[in-house]
């Protein structure tokens, strides 16, 4: 059984995207990638018992039952299964051993997804704009980090910080032998669905070759800033349900899915005191990360590198025109698809689907020239 701890912005939504769409191959190949979603979160969720969102708009977890009932169909399921879910980059010690324990330590073998810090600080930001927030990027990550020996205010807003600690997590949990850690930074975007073939044993190619559904790519810088102004204004008229309909899922998903920025427009860019605060941060993680004696996929020495592009610059005083269409396109889309689902469909009898086409035109032809005559006579005799 491969779990699939993904953390955030290391390609989790694209391998998850590809294992669903190829849930009837993989079984050909004796893997199965349970449910009908992309992710597993709400396994994940029932397992946690976690709630999230803001407080206007906040989601429950699945019953425990949720988990629990799974547990018991998987013990009937011997080959292999895969799982696969962000929110289990989050579990505390007592979670992650109940996990292991629930799906049974002999079958499980866990993979971890890891990417350089200042690449995650960058990718995570962007993040909270999708999420509505309005901080600039080096606002962000002064609250995630710290600086100059201040503590950072919001220190969880970064997961990758705690690398180390995650790696020491898991090894302790399902055993050194059973965890690997594949670092993504730096690597085509082949490679992590290879990792899968070769975790899963299959054919070389089955995933790797494919494009995946959804890719969710980074924001160019023009992008970004352009979703932070958004955010700002519509800050005090848009709630968090609103905008995860209309901006996030509408406007920045196609934006995002939609758009491809030619090669020399400016990536978003970290401070400089950021990327060195985050290269000594990566430094000390991948120490750690040996001394947990996990299996290690990749280079580590590039959780320390920073992204191309990366050095500080003024934020972009205009969005390209293409991308301003595309967003907004977006979130009429998803207005169109809203009042199209509130629109009643009045039940068609079952009767009339059965009449040929052109005894159907016959027959209306019939009535209009009914009514009309009717309605000719009516005339006459007002006059």
């Amino acid at each position: 059984m491969l779990l699939h701890v993904g953390l955030h912005k290391t390609g989790t939504t694209a391998i998850q995207t590809l294992l669903a769409a190829n849930r009837p191959i993989l079984v050909e190949h004796g893997v199965l990638y349970p449910g009908d979603r992309d992710d597993h979160h709400g396994l994940a969720r029932s397992l946690l018992q976690r709630a999230y969102g803001p407080a206007d708009d906040v989601r429950l977890p699945p019953r425990p039952a949720v988990w629990t009932d799974f547990v018991a169909e998987l013990a009937q399921q011997p080959g292999r299964v895969v799982i696969s879910s962000e929110y289990l980059s989050t579990i505390e010690d007592e979670d992650c051993a109940r996990l292991v324990r629930d799906l049974g330590p002999e079958r499980v073998h866990v993979l971890i997804g890891i990417r350089s810090l200042a690449g995650a600080a960058v990718s995570m930001w962007q993040q909270s704009l999708k999420d509505g927030r309005t901080l600039t990027i080096g606002g962000w990550v002064e609250r995630a980090v710290g600086r100059a020996g201040a503590p950072a205010k919001s220190p969880r807003s970064l997961d990758h910080g705690r690398l180390g600690a995650l790696a020491r997590q898991w090894a302790d949990a399902a055993g050194p032998d059973r965890v690997t850690m594949a670092v993504v930074e730096g690597q085509d975007r082949t490679w992590l669905p290879t990792v899968f073939e070769q975790l899963l044993d299959l054919p070389a190619g089955l995933l790797s070759a494919q494009q995946p559904p959804l890719a969710n790519r980074g924001m160019t810088a023009a992008e970004a800033e352009f979703v932070r102004r958004v955010n700002v204004a519509a800050k005090n008229e848009v709630g968090y349900s609103l905008h995860r309909r209309f901006v996030r899922f509408g406007a920045i998903r196609d934006m995002v899915e939609r758009r491809t920025p030619p090669p020399d427009e400016a990536r978003p860019a970290l401070p400089g005191w950021a990327i060195d605060e985050l290269a000594a941060a990566a430094a000390a993680a991948a120490a750690e990360i040996r001394a947990s004696g996990v299996r290690i996929l990749g280079d580590l020495d590039q959780l320390a590198t920073a992204p191309a592009g990366s050095a500080e610059s003024e934020p972009p005083g205009a969005v390209p025109m293409d991308a301003a269409v595309e967003a907004l396109l977006g979130a009429v889309r998803v207005g169109i698809k809203a009042t199209n689902d509130a629109q009643p469909t009045r039940p068609v009898n079952a009767s009339v689907r059965a009449v040929p086409a052109g005894v159907l035109a016959r027959e209306l032809g019939r009535r209009v020239r009914r009514r009309a005559s009717s309605a000719l006579s009516r005339r006459r005799r007002a006059t």
